[in-house]
């Protein structure tokens, strides 16, 4: 629960600091819609494709033991949207600025998303470019809700595979 009051505040805070600048990233065009779709297909099938490997069994299995604790209908849907969103508008609109720049802020969205005791050094390489895959989405697309989709599918699909 301390996560979720963390995650609307950083959401808060961050609509505070980019201030108006930020309602532009609120639309969804064909463009948006077709590379949202693409990715999210890109998305799915590497989850998928990895099910039968090592990597498969041992990091996303355990990723996906680690974030949802309870199979609630609160932890499987309200909670993932409310993640994504506070986090992609945190790490891809309030460090969209020039003084922070694209690495910076996906080695930090990868920091906060270490978990102790299964957290490896290739699951750290998955979440940076996870971080940097979004960034250049939003780039394309220049809208929020590309990113929090395409971050609700691969959440879904690590779920639908693994859990």
């Amino acid at each position: 629960m301390i996560i979720i009051i963390i995650e609307i505040f950083l959401s808060i805070v961050s609509l505070y600091f980019i201030g108006k600048k930020v309602f532009h990233y609120f639309h969804f065009t064909k463009k948006s819609f077709l590379l949202t779709f693409i990715y999210s297909v890109i998305y799915f099938l590497v989850i998928y494709l990895v099910k039968n490997t090592y990597f498969g069994q041992e990091i996303f299995r355990k990723f996906i033991q680690q974030s949802i604790v309870h199979g609630s209908i609160w932890t499987l849907t309200i909670y993932p949207i409310i993640i994504a969103f506070s986090e992609e508008l945190f790490f891809r609109l309030y460090f969209r600025s020039e003084k922070i720049n694209m690495l910076l802020a996906a080695l930090i969205f990868t920091i906060l998303h270490w978990r102790p005791g299964y957290f490896s050094t290739l699951m750290f390489l998955i979440l940076f470019i996870f971080a940097l895959i979004q960034w250049s989405l939003l780039k394309k697309t220049k809208s929020l809700w590309s990113v929090v989709i395409t971050h609700l599918v691969a959440f879904y699909s690590l779920l639908l595979i693994y859990g």
